[in-house]
């Protein structure tokens, strides 16, 4: 196991503590009895990975912060061939061809890339070694440079449709998308059961949700957590709004409802660990795509006006049968974890 990100190559030195699918795969994989290395691949040609019978490679933007090792990653997947499998963690993903195709495809994009934004990393690199990264990288929206297509892992709940995540982006991959649904793997952390709970809905997100949120017409106040503006320039969002992810499931715990909102990729089914966190310990979602809200079932399409005028006794029922929908289309331990197997072995 390799990638792009500090998390998927095993470090531990990483910002924000959360549900990481790099992590559920390790474990998952060693339970299953395979022999998982999950490293940085070494520039230098030694590092063969001759030794490995598939290589799961974790690909995000060229262009993020958080893709130090790009570089390396773009480097793995020539070295493993029709060994590599794709695999991906961050709905950003979403647009990840438009991605690489300014960054990547375009001269001005892979020069800027190479001799600036990541320039002392491509510094390591020869000549031969950058021209084989980017077309590496090219592979994953250009169908003529590989005489195969590589699969692609990406976590979905089974009620949406994955195509429509691939969709968002102008430029396509070329990848073929195999789904799988890691929610039985997430462990809800005791943080206690509150009797009272406050009448306030909980939003907690990296990103920035003021302009949806303003929109709501809630009454209840909103507990909004992580995301904040960023500041002028462009520069980093203040990161002391990031909490340890045990602090939001115990907000969630304390207060009556959660905010999901929407993305451009809705209906897609993209995963995210905060309906089995909410729903886990008893909070009411509203969910701000009324596509999705359909999809997962009918108790996600209650008005917010509805919710705020519920009894306390309403709630909890609304809560249960939340639950009850949002499970009906999770897939257990057992069939996620024969699918990774399956997917490792046969892809």
């Amino acid at each position: 196991m390799t990638g792009m990100s500090a998390r998927s190559v095993g470090s531990t030195k990483i910002r924000y503590d959360f549900v990481a699918l790099s992590d559920i795969f390790h474990a998952a994989l060693e339970e299953l009895g395979h022999q998982v290395d999950r490293r940085v691949v070494l520039v230098d040609e030694a590092d063969t990975l001759d030794q490995y019978d598939k290589g799961l490679v974790l690909v995000n933007w060229a262009s993020s912060l958080s893709s130090m090792h790009v570089h390396e990653a773009a480097l793995a997947l020539s070295r493993l061939g029709q060994r590599a499998i794709l695999y991906v963690d961050d709905w950003r993903t979403e647009s990840l061809g438009d991605d690489l195709d300014h960054h990547v495809k375009r001269d001005h994009g892979w020069e800027h890339h190479v001799t600036k934004f990541r320039r002392d990393y491509y510094a390591l690199l020869t000549p031969r070694q950058r021209e084989v990264a980017r077309r590496e990288l090219l592979s994953m929206i250009d169908p003529s440079i590989l005489p195969y297509r590589r699969h692609m892992v990406a976590p979905f709940h089974p009620w949406g449709y994955p195509r429509r995540h691939m969709a968002v982006s102008k430029v396509p991959l070329n990848v073929s998308m195999s789904p799988i649904d890691p929610s039985s793997m997430v462990e809800v952390p005791d943080v206690g059961c509150f009797s009272a709970r406050n009448r306030k809905w909980v939003l907690a997100t990296l990103q920035n949700q003021d302009r949806w949120s303003s929109r709501l017409g809630n009454k209840w106040p909103i507990v909004q957590l992580g995301g904040v503006k960023k500041e002028g320039g462009g520069l980093r969002a203040n990161t002391k709004a990031v909490l340890p992810e045990r602090t939001v499931v115990q907000s969630y715990a304390m207060n009556r409802g959660m905010l999901v909102a929407p993305y451009r990729n809705e209906g897609s089914g993209w995963w995210r660990p905060r309906y089995t966190f909410a729903l886990g310990v008893g909070a009411v979602c509203h969910v701000g795509s009324a596509i999705d809200a359909a999809l997962i079932g009918p108790s996600f399409t209650n008005s917010i006006e509805d919710v705020e005028e519920a009894t306390d006794s309403e709630l909890d029922a609304l809560a249960a049968r939340q639950r009850e929908q949002f499970e009906d289309h999770q897939q257990g331990k057992e069939e996620f974890m024969d699918r990774l197997d399956w997917y490792v072995t046969n892809l």
